[in-house]
Parts: structure tokens; sequence; C-alpha cells
């Protein structure tokens, strides 16, 4: 069986070449069951917490152990709480990126990112940058189920 970043560099090239392909891509879940299924999925229609819980019901369903969300999304580098509070979205550093954000119940998380730069009708990605993070939060973290024990 492959890492998490094989696994996380393999949905990568796959949402790349649909972006280089389209220009845009659709928010796509990729995953591994534990009996070794790999399969994907789009992200379920609604508001996002309702497609994430909606996600989430369908990988403790299918068991998985491994979980790569890529989608398109914004970065910026946020200095204080105005900053934050204000959002990546509406910063004017801000960066366009195909995110990837990858989970295994045994290696941890992992995050990546391309870089999209868009020229007039021209779309370039910039290489895959993967990172793996002491503190990640947000409704994207923690996608696998629990395998915990209940007493």
């Amino acid at each position: 069986m492959s890492s998490l970043r094989e696994f996380l560099t393999a949905a990568a090239t796959s949402i790349s070449r649909a972006f280089e392909q389209f220009g845009r891509v659709h928010a796509t879940y990729f995953m591994i069951a534990e009996d070794g299924r790999a399969a994907m999925f789009l992200a379920p229609p609604g508001d996002w917490d309702t497609s994430v819980s909606i996600a989430r019901l369908q990988l403790k369903t299918a068991g998985a152990t491994r979980v790569v969300f890529a989608d398109v999304g914004w970065q910026a580098l946020c200095r204080g709480k105005e900053e934050i509070a204000r959002g990546a979205w509406n910063h004017p550093n801000r960066v366009e990126v195909l995110i990837f954000q990858g989970e295994d119940s045994q290696e941890g998380e992992l995050t990546g990112r391309r870089v999209i730069t868009r020229v007039g009708n021209n779309v370039s990605l910039g290489p895959l940058e993967i990172e793996r993070f002491a503190r990640s939060e947000g409704r994207m973290i923690g996608l696998l189920p629990s395998r915990g024990k209940a007493n």
C-alpha cells in the first residue's frame, strides 16, 4: 500500500489534469476503504456544512481509512486577528490554489497545494507543495470516522 504522501500526489495529479483541461474542478473526495478499495466521489450538493456532513457519512459507511479532499480555494499569509477575521478570500495578497487535504488513520494529516496563475484565458499550475502542519482546524479536518472503542 502506498503512503499518504503518494496517495495525495496521485489525487493531485488526477484533479490537476481536469483543472488544466477545464480551468475549474468540482470539490472531490478520494478515499481508501478498510478493505483496500479505492474510490472517489464529488462533494455532495448543499451548503458546506450539509455537504461535509453527508461526505463524513459516506466515508464512515465505506469504512474509509484514508481520504484526500481536493478543491479550489484561496490562501493568504495573515498577520494578526484582524486579517484572519477578514479571511483569505478577501485578503489583498491572496493566491488562488488547488488545495489537497489528506488524512490517514495511521499516518495523520498532510496538506498540499498548487498555486493557480490566470493570465487572460490561460491558466497554469505551480508545482505540488506538500506540508505537514503541527496544528490544523476547520470543517475539512477530521473527516475520517473515529476508530476509538466505546465503553
